[in-house]
């Protein structure tokens, strides 16, 4: 997602006396560069600047959140030393949980060879773009299927991503396993009905 899309959490947050900093990443949004064209370095840098923007311009604590795959990033943002006092992560998972990429990926039993092709696919046309959707299911996105159809057609919102930005997301490595983090505290909110990313994998 993007800023944009967060805004009556931030005006909620702004009315309770915060400052509230809504990025969007590259790739996202209005960020310059192709949509759907990052690395995932890319978008945990961008957090770790959003991060000291925040330190320079605002007196007081900065906290960071993040939701659903933003809450990884965030996640990896506090890693790579973003100034920050604690972290927020609405969903909380590891890339590399084999079963989490089948259950959420759109090919079932083929989710295997389709990962091996896409590292392939990726150096010869990283640029390309393909549906998001055709990766991880829209459909489990909320139990609205307006909206739903809504994020699936929004241009700013994710809806396309480059060959090379789907093959990153397969290669993400914990750069802190989760058992090992005492950077600062840190808040995980999982929904329960959650069916993107399933509750279990939280938990795990």
């Amino acid at each position: 997602g993007y800023g944009r899309l967060l805004i009556p959490y931030a005006h909620r947050l702004f009315s309770h006396g915060f400052n509230v900093i809504l990025p969007d990443l590259k790739g996202y949004g209005h960020n310059k560069g192709q949509r759907g064209h990052w690395k995932w370095n890319d978008l945990v840098d961008n957090l770790v600047d959003t991060s000291h923007y925040a330190a320079d311009k605002y007196k007081g604590d900065i906290f960071l959140a993040g939701g659903s795959m933003g809450g990884v990033v965030a996640y990896h943002a506090v890693c790579k030393g973003a100034p920050v006092k604690a972290v927020s992560c609405y969903c909380l998972f590891d890339f590399q949980d084999r079963e989490l990429i089948k259950e959420s990926s759109s090919y079932g039993p083929f989710t295997s060879l389709v990962k091996s092709s896409l590292m392939w696919l990726s150096k010869v046309a990283p640029n390309f773009s393909i549906p998001a959707s055709s990766v991880s299911s829209y459909d489990n996105l909320s139990d609205n299927t307006e909206f739903n159809n809504l994020v699936k057609k929004d241009p700013l919102g994710g809806n396309k991503m480059t060959l090379s930005a789907a093959a990153e997301m397969t290669s993400v490595v914990l750069t802190i396993p989760f058992e090992e983090f005492r950077t600062v505290p840190i808040l995980v909110i999982q929904p329960r009905e959650d069916k993107m990313t399933p509750a279990k994998f939280t938990k795990k």
